[in-house]
Formats: structure tokens, C-alpha cells, sequence
């Protein structure tokens, strides 16, 4: 009985680590996301003005 419940409680910390991977990973990967689609924000936002104010002193 004793090592039954060793190993129940072995496989829920297995599985409790294994969400908690990733979770973090997701979480990294979502990071990666939002800053990826910042600097294109910016680029896209950037460039436009750089053109037109380009156009506009030359």
C-alpha cells in the first residue's frame, strides 16, 4: 500500500513539473511574441513618417 502511494504521488509531481514547463515555455513563447510584434509595429509606424517627412523637407 505504502509504495502504491509513493508512486501515485511520484507520477502527479512528474506531471505537476511537466505543466509547469509549459507553462513557463508558453509564457516565454509569448513574450517573444508580443516583442516581435511590437518592433514591427514600430518599423511600420516608423518608416511611414520617415517618407513622408522625407517627401516633405526635400
Amino acid at each position: 500500500m505504502r509504495a502504491q502511494e509513493l508512486q501515485i504521488f511520484e507520477v502527479e509531481t512528474r506531471q505537476w513539473y511537466q505543466i509547469n514547463n509549459n507553462v513557463s515555455l508558453l509564457r516565454l513563447r509569448s513574450k517573444a511574441i508580443l516583442a516581435e510584434a511590437t518592433l514591427l509595429v514600430t518599423i511600420f509606424m516608423v518608416l511611414p513618417m520617415c517618407i513622408i517627412l522625407h517627401h516633405t523637407y526635400v
